[in-house]
């Protein structure tokens, strides 16, 4: 937290003092309140769903829902007779998977 006052103090515009040393108290209890009316940012949850214009960008992806939970697979990977988490059902819904997907 000193790091932090400190770091604060170094931002404020300097006032105009004659010296005294009420100016740096007052400083400091400005410091403080800046401190601690910054919160921290809260997380945003991430929607971690299908999302239909997916399957215009990777043409190989189908998605269906069983029991209740989308499930993608590869249509290449089930001609093909692979065993792979795409020929399973996969859950995992980030474009990151995909594009992972369709270099292989």
């Amino acid at each position: 937290m000193a790091k932090q006052a400190t770091l604060n103090k170094y931002f404020l515009k300097p006032s105009r003092s004659n010296g005294n040393d009420d100016d740096e108290s007052e400083i400091q209890s400005e410091v403080t309140e800046t401190a601690d009316a910054v919160a921290p940012a809260k997380k945003k949850q991430k929607c971690r769903a299908f999302r239909p214009e997916w399957k215009s960008e990777f043409p190989w992806l189908r998605c269906d829902i069983i029991d209740g939970e989308e499930n993608m697979f590869c249509s290449h990977c089930e001609k093909s007779g692979r065993k792979n988490g795409f020929t399973r059902g996969a859950t995992n819904m980030r474009i990151s998977a995909l594009t992972e997907q369709s270099v292989q």
